[in-house]
């Protein structure tokens, strides 16, 4: 969650940085602008890093509430807390590893990511495989996440589905 700002106090707060003679409207009014949303992309880049350094306070903080998100450790829809424990328990055993994410911003609320997967479908076998997640997004984090094997696979769900990607 942000941290709030105050922004445009009173001067009658008072203030002991003195401001140059028709500067002072300026900078009044670029700290009124609403500041531009961080993109989704950059928050998706930042839940992949934190699955991949094992942060999951990050990893979490990444997601809104009410998100799910079809893991491919779990195998199905999860909720945020859930997502993070069952990557964390795969992490610990040692059945997933997640490399880098390639991230696409389809729409400002919408991130086509290809990445590769180390994880263990059953006892004594170990894949590699390129995964395709498509994330969307809500107030700036994780909302709904679906994993494919083919990025045809996760273009055509979401035309199909839209933003809630069928959940």
């Amino acid at each position: 969650m942000p941290v709030p700002r105050l922004a445009g106090l009173p001067s009658s707060h008072g203030s002991d940085v003195a401001l140059s003679p028709g500067s002072r409207d300026e900078r009044l009014d670029n700290r009124l602008q609403p500041h531009a949303p961080e993109p989704l992309s950059e928050v998706v880049a930042r839940f992949n890093v934190a699955i991949r350094e094992q942060d999951w306070v990050t990893m979490r903080a990444c997601c809104s509430d009410d998100a799910v998100i079809d893991s491919v450790t779990a195998n199905e829809p999860l909720g945020p807390d859930e997502t993070v424990a069952a990557v964390q328990a795969a992490y610990r055993a040692g059945i997933y590893r997640v490399r880098e994410w390639q991230n696409e911003d389809l729409a400002d609320d919408v991130v086509l990511s290809a990445g590769r997967v180390q994880y263990k479908p059953g006892p004594g076998q170990m894949r590699d495989s390129m995964f395709h997640w498509v994330t969307t997004g809500k107030d700036g984090r994780l909302w709904r996440v679906k994993a494919f094997e083919t990025r045809k696979d996760a273009l055509a769900h979401l035309e199909h589905h839209g933003s809630s990607l069928g959940f």
